[in-house]
């Protein structure tokens, strides 16, 4: 059984915008969570290789260490480094 995603109206304002609650199953929260860090590792690496590219893969680990730390799987880990061509090891 597919879990859906809920969404309520909380308040719609006075310039015409609205605020939505979203209700969303365990699943959809951790794809979000991965996309999310994953584009905040990205948009760090793009600033590495501008700034100084021999601290991109400093800033791959250190990203993949924060995102373990804060509850991804020990596998998202894993993919963050291979997604960015760096070699996972046993330290990992």
């Amino acid at each position: 059984m597919e879990k859906k995603i809920e969404v309520s109206l909380v308040k719609e304002n006075d310039d015409g915008s609205a605020d939505y609650m979203f209700n969303l199953p365990p699943e959809s929260v951790a794809a979000f969570a991965r996309l999310g860090i994953m584009t905040a590792i990205q948009a760090a690496v793009g600033e590495a290789e501008q700034l100084n590219p021999d601290y991109i893969e400093k800033v791959v680990r250190e990203c993949a260490d924060i995102a373990y730390e804060v509850g991804l799987h020990r596998q998202t880990k894993h993919e963050i480094l291979r997604r960015f061509g760096l070699e996972v090891t046993d330290e990992d």
